[in-house]
């Protein structure tokens, strides 16, 4: 915190106020921004923040703050409704603080909508503006390099990302996006060496949960140990599926169904989930009735307003196909994969693609989803030989022997 006061800006915004109280308590926000993303934390940040603007509502370091505050939410959240309004208060930050500033701040602000709305050559081409304004504020290298990420120009992610990370080194979240940038990119030893580093200087709950899963996407070694600490939320993956744990994810999952609050989609995905561990368990009838409950909660969840038109066509995908739907299933899933526009949302095209083909190796599909798998592991598109080795989504096409040699081809371990 010493040292982001001292630098003195906060996405190039000076961070000048005449009212003492908005000061100080813009500093607890951005201490807690930095040090608790929890859901409280999270909330806790935006709360002081509207304090502060109440206090100053020309603060626009605060402003800015706020922005990425609703951000982080918009990204955090599943329920549809809670996300979609924090991309709407995002937004109307961002473009009161473009009025105010718009060549420095004011241009990052709206690169983090741009981000949230999946427009990745404008969030590229405001960042670069902003980082023009204020060529050592790493906030604004931190969104190029998630820009270049959304256009599949992970190299010069890396280069933006270090970028940050010299200037900002005490930036846990920084340091995060280098890891992921590494892992996808297959530079193993790198990344090895670079997260042992991570680990020493900076330990945390936060690092260790990104460290052990980015290393097990990476190594194929999946860790499980912190998944208890927290009421998990029923769309996260334990880990402990990775490791055939189906006992111990089944029980995970339950214990987040639990929640009397949950929405329409997080509902629908955890019993998916759920689905697919009594499915491995072997206790079938339990599975389907379990699937049928979810496509029940999935028309729910459909009918509400999303983020993109085509997020209905990945639950009709993701549930047909478990129900062995095949026809129904991979029209949606092709519907979905078309929706991407590859020239400005490549990254999102090839995640699109890869739960294609998880779609098919449910099925059993295996000569679709082998041609799929070859082309995306020829790309930095996330897929990775050590996940597709463990993870038992892909059981119903391990046996085939186009699946085989690509698992065995040493091209598709290589450093992209």
């Amino acid at each position: 915190l010493q040292s982001r006061e001292k630098r003195g800006s906060f996405g190039g915004a000076q961070l000048l106020t005449k009212n003492p109280a908005a000061y100080d308590l813009f500093l607890k926000a951005q201490q807690t921004h930095y040090g608790d993303r929890s859901p409280e934390g999270r909330a806790q940040v935006i709360r002081t923040l509207e304090e502060v603007l109440r206090l100053d509502p020309t603060y626009t370091s605060a402003m800015h703050l706020l922005v990425v505050a609703h951000a982080n939410n918009y990204r955090a959240e599943r329920d549809p409704v809670r996300f979609l309004a924090h991309g709407r208060e995002a937004r109307r930050w961002a473009e009161t603080l473009f009025r105010l500033d718009p060549n420095g701040a004011g241009a990052s602000a709206l690169g983090y909508v741009a981000l949230l709305e999946a427009d990745y050559p404008r969030a590229h081409q405001l960042f670069e503006a902003a980082t023009r304004a204020a060529p050592n504020e790493a906030a604004n290298y931190n969104g190029l390099a998630s820009a270049a990420v959304g256009l599949a120009r992970l190299h010069d992610a890396l280069r933006h990302s270090r970028r940050a990370t010299e200037l900002d080194p005490l930036n846990r979240v920084f340091r995060i996006n280098t890891l992921g940038t590494l892992v996808v990119l297959r530079r193993k030893d790198e990344y090895l060496q670079e997260a042992a580093a991570v680990r020493r200087e900076q330990p945390s709950v936060l690092l260790a949960r990104f460290w052990y899963r980015l290393t097990g996407e990476i190594t194929g070694e999946f860790d499980d140990r912190l998944e208890g600490s927290r009421l998990p939320r029923p769309t996260d993956r334990p880990s402990a599926i990775l490791k055939r744990k189906f006992p111990e994810a089944l029980e995970s999952i339950e214990r987040g169904l639990s929640d009397s609050h949950l929405s329409p989609v997080e509902r629908w995905g955890g019993l998916l989930q759920k689905a697919d561990c009594l499915r491995w368990l072997g206790r079938t009838a339990e599975a389907e009735a379990t699937l049928r409950e979810a496509e029940m909660w999935m028309e729910r969840a459909n009918a509400i307003p999303d983020r993109d038109a085509s997020i209905p066509d990945q639950r009709r995908m993701l549930t047909w196909a478990r129900m062995g739907r095949a026809e129904e299933a991979i029209a949606a899933g092709r519907r979905f994969v078309a929706a991407a526009a590859p020239e400005r949302q490549q990254e999102e095209r090839w995640l699109r693609e890869r739960r294609l083909a998880s779609a098919h190796a449910v099925l059993g599909q295996a000569k679709e989803c082998v041609e799929l798998l070859d082309r995306l592991l020829k790309f930095p598109s996330g897929i990775s030989v050590p996940e597709l080795k463990v993870d038992p989504i892909w059981d119903r096409v391990r046996d085939d022997p186009g699946f085989k040699a690509l698992l065995a081809d040493p091209r598709n371990s290589a450093p992209l």
